[in-house]
């Protein structure tokens, strides 16, 4: 099943200490039948993210998130700045 459904509000960064593939999932139905992305992070890899003022009111911000490998545990950190 799917995680806590989140709405980032704020920038954000990635920090992924191993291989990992986050799914995004819709917040309202949670289905896997339409992911909103599939984002596939290597070894070590930081990605920063930068969110605009207004959105807090805006629902493509809102998501829920899935562990895209059966095989193996999601190892990120998601700091986010306030």
């Amino acid at each position: 099943g799917a995680c806590t459904v989140h709405h980032h509000c704020l920038d954000y960064v990635f920090i992924n200490v191993a291989p990992s593939r986050l799914l995004g999932i819709d917040p309202v139905t949670l289905s896997l039948e339409d992911l909103l992305f599939d984002s596939v992070s290597e070894d070590n890899q930081v990605t920063w993210n930068s969110v605009p003022r207004d959105a807090a009111a805006d629902v493509t911000f809102a998501h829920g998130g899935k562990n895209g490998y059966d095989d193996r545990p999601m190892r990120e950190y998601l700091i986010e700045l306030k």
